[in-house]
């Protein structure tokens, strides 16, 4: 009867083990709520470096976005935020962002390569990628690691952990 109930508890505790560990229950250890909303039913949402993120809503042909938090007099960009991103580095917590995105209806300069140092309160952008290459080499940054937002979303939605994320460290 003792090895029932030792065989019995020890199933059970290696089952809840298991799903606590499937859940990645560490991930919520992080205390910053920033860093485990992955967002709403419509909106998909994974965190950068605060208080940067990356959003996507359902309906939207805006693609993934990436909203900027400086007034607009404070960096060299006229317009809201990082429209259509398709790749992102995160290299000693500066943020890098590529989108191929323009307007062509609208007459104006298009950026597309974008730098983000958040400590610093830098959002800056380049129209040549030369600039760009340019700039990041003088924050000792060669080549970066560009990685999809959307192979970020599904990783961060299946482990609530991004490499940057601090509980995921």
């Amino acid at each position: 009867m003792n090895f029932r109930r030792f065989l019995y508890f020890s199933l059970i505790g290696i089952w809840l083990g298991l799903f606590l560990s499937a859940c990645n229950v560490i991930a919520y250890l992080n205390e910053d709520s920033f860093y485990t909303d992955g967002g709403d039913f419509d909106l998909a949402r994974f965190p950068l470096i605060k208080p940067y993120e990356v959003e996507r809503l359902s309906d939207d042909d805006a693609g993934w976005w990436i909203g900027f938090q400086l007034p607009p007099e404070e960096r060299n960009i006229d317009y809201g935020g990082i429209r259509n991103v398709s790749k992102i580095a995160i290299e000693d917590e500066i943020i890098l962002a590529y989108t191929p995105y323009t307007n062509p209806t609208v007459n104006r300069v298009y950026f597309h390569w974008f730098v983000i140092i958040p400590k610093e309160k830098i959002e800056t952008g380049f129209e040549k990628e030369s600039d760009f290459q340019d700039y990041i080499q003088q924050h000792d940054i060669e080549s970066p690691n560009w990685l999809d937002p959307t192979d970020l979303f599904h990783k961060f939605d299946l482990t609530w952990c991004l490499d940057w994320i601090p509980a995921c460290q």
